[in-house]
């Protein structure tokens, strides 16, 4: 890069001296021209030594990583969705706890069926003397189609 700008300004300032040491005239006017050749050539020297084909393969190179990029992108989307899901999955399971005299933590790993995030299996923790766990089992299974054998309630403090 250095020796290329080095090459146009000496050829600018070779140019700027032929100008001025020129006659008047038509010679003038054909050393401005020979001048503009001679800048072009020494602006477009690089094209000439341009290696297209290690452009062409850093362009195969980069479509590759930017595909590779795309796919971690998504891949990223979706299991941030997916966490986002059974997040709220986790909070209604909560809530109807609750409403049925329930005091208990839920943990909810979904999966993706037919494009949606629907509940895989629930795993639910505590006081299970208390409150209506059969309810419970029931709007797993009816309201959340978990079945039973993807449910599981352990005491609180039970490992």
């Amino acid at each position: 890069m250095k020796q290329w700008l080095m090459r146009v300004i000496a050829a600018a300032i070779l140019c700027t001296i032929a100008q001025d040491l020129s006659p008047r005239g038509s010679v003038k006017q054909v050393g401005r021209l020979v001048c503009a050749m001679v800048l072009l050539c020494a602006v477009l020297s690089p094209i000439k030594t341009l290696d297209v084909a290690a452009g062409g393969q850093w362009l195969t190179d980069y479509r590759a990583a930017l595909a590779d990029s795309r796919a971690a992108l998504t891949e990223q989307g979706e299991g941030i969705q997916m966490a986002v899901i059974a997040e709220k999955y986790r909070a209604y399971i909560e809530s109807k706890g609750a409403q049925l005299g329930l005091k208990c933590q839920a943990q909810v790993d979904c999966r993706e069926e037919g494009g949606i995030y629907v509940p895989d299996r629930v795993e639910v923790t505590g006081d299970l003397a208390q409150g209506d766990w059969d309810g419970l089992r029931r709007c797993l299974e009816e309201e959340l189609g978990v079945p039973p054998e993807r449910q599981s309630f352990r005491e609180e403090g039970a490992p």
